[in-house]
């Protein structure tokens, strides 16, 4: 059964810090939804958030919030999970940052009481080893002391090669919200 989970977040504009923005909104109203935007590689997670909206109905729970770019780690206290698979915005447009409050992108919605900082000695500390890769959405399964994210691929410290090549490529970050735009598309329709 999953306990928590670990959101991986950026901030996608250089004016908006995007956990300031929910900061802001918690001060005012003392919570604030947090979209989760699923990368088309991930799986929907529809199990995931359905065990933890049934959690959060005991208690709220403690998930972890992560900017690997900036390394940034935070904790955060959940209250409710909300799929949003009509992409109709936030359930509450007041209670979330304007710049995504009506995204048509956001897969789940996570209401949060509270985010405090924190630093990656604690993160580690509470959850396990910062998860890699591109995937944005880490559920948490206790084993023991020992805690594990599935659905993370890792690849083990060694790998038999057939050949003596290795091409190794790596978030080359192709797309309109990336530096290498499709073919065709233009700077001013990207922004």
């Amino acid at each position: 059964m999953i306990e928590t989970v670990l959101l991986r977040f950026r901030d996608h504009r250089l004016d908006i810090d995007t956990v300031r923005a929910h900061l802001e909104i918690i001060e005012k109203y003392s919570y604030t939804w947090w979209g989760w935007w699923r990368k088309e590689s991930e799986p929907d997670h529809q199990r995931d958030l359905e065990e933890l909206k049934y959690r959060v109905k005991e208690r709220p729970i403690s998930i972890g919030l992560f900017d690997r770019s900036t390394e940034r780690y935070f904790f955060a206290q959940a209250t409710d999970f909300i799929r949003d698979t009509e992409h109709r915005g936030s359930p509450e447009v007041d209670k979330t940052p304007a710049y995504y409050a009506r995204s048509d992108t956001i897969e789940a919605w996570v209401k949060l009481l509270s985010i405090q900082p924190t630093n990656s000695a604690e993160f580690i500390e509470r959850f396990g080893e910062v998860p890699t890769g591109e995937h944005t959405f880490f559920p948490i399964v206790h084993e023991g002391k020992v805690a594990a994210a599935r659905d993370a691929r890792v690849v083990g410290d060694y790998l038999e090669l057939q050949s003596d090549f290795v091409v190794h490529v790596s978030d080359l970050h192709f797309g309109v919200d990336h530096g290498f735009l499709p073919i065709g598309a233009s700077a001013k329709n990207c922004l």
